[in-house]
């Protein structure tokens, strides 16, 4: 798959959870600071990456093709 395509997909997910994600790991390490805190940032970047993956993954594919099912099933019996 393209990754252009990926990054599409990812995108809701990453900017629904980057900042609960950031701010959680921001509170513990709030007082670094310089090189400390852009590696902070890399790891919480790509923590967010990881819990939007998932979160892709385990719930919007599964929720998406569900609801893609029961529109095709209403319209068979629509009137």
């Amino acid at each position: 798959m393209p990754a252009a395509l990926w990054a599409g997909r990812l995108s809701y997910p990453i900017y629904a959870l980057h900042l609960p994600v950031v701010v959680q790991h921001f509170g513990r390490f709030n007082h670094w600071h310089g090189l400390h805190l852009l590696l902070a940032m890399i790891i919480a970047m790509f923590v967010a990456v990881i819990v939007a993956l998932g979160a892709l993954k385990l719930y919007d594919e599964p929720i998406q093709k569900r609801l893609s099912t029961y529109k095709k099933t209403a319209k068979m019996y629509q009137f």
